[in-house]
């Protein structure tokens, strides 16, 4: 009964360490969670074409006529933008123009502008340019989630194009490993024929 004990632990553990381990991503001088894109983007104002390209990670489309006056929505649907020290948000601008310092990321009412912070090129060659936001610049506690949706909008003549969105403050859930529903049940098995083997005893 002790080996069966050992080989059970080893097994939950095992299959918890491998559920845990998420792929990581590397953008210039920034490494986060593969999970931290941005997956959901729609046009909330203006005529904003391809604005799908902004999700995920793909990094090497763009998303076309985004001027004054247009405004974009996007949220996260797989992990939980939070408030942590430093930068919590990135802005993915694409091509070798920085136009993102005229843009400004809105939450609840209130607008910020980001800080660019280098430019880089991805893994598929694509350059792009960096910039970060604080959460905590739009009045977000410390340590708190935000819900509700963000928007971006440029603030003037520019036309910033815009790759990807990582919250790379993000918190992704844990997820339950595919194997442990079927581990329980045999456990759950053994348990019972191990009592009625007692019992015929």
């Amino acid at each position: 009964m002790k080996i069966l004990a050992s080989a059970v632990l080893a097994a939950v553990l095992t299959l918890g360490g491998a559920a845990a381990n998420a792929a990581s991503v590397t953008v210039g001088s920034f490494t986060f969670d593969n999970s931290a894109y941005a997956d959901t983007s729609a046009v909330a104002a203006g005529s904003v074409f391809n604005v799908g390209n902004m999700v995920g990670g793909t990094l090497n489309s763009v998303v076309s006529g985004f001027g004054s006056g247009d405004v974009i929505s996007f949220g996260f649907t797989d992990n939980t933008l939070v408030n942590g020290a430093g930068f919590d948000l990135l802005i993915f601008e694409g091509f070798s123009l920085a136009e993102n310092s005229n843009l400004s990321l809105t939450l609840n009412g209130s607008s910020i502008f980001g800080t660019f912070q280098e430019s880089a090129t991805t893994a598929s060659n694509f350059t792009v340019n960096i910039f970060a936001y604080d959460l905590s610049d739009l009045g977000v506690g410390a340590g708190q989630s935000v819900s509700g949706s963000l928007f971006i909008t440029p603030t003037s003549i520019s036309t910033p194009d815009i790759a990807a969105i990582a919250a790379i403050g993000s918190v992704a859930p844990v997820p339950l490993p595919a194997g442990l529903p079927l581990l329980l049940a045999g456990l759950g098995a053994f348990g019972i024929a191990a009592r009625r083997k007692r019992k015929a005893a």
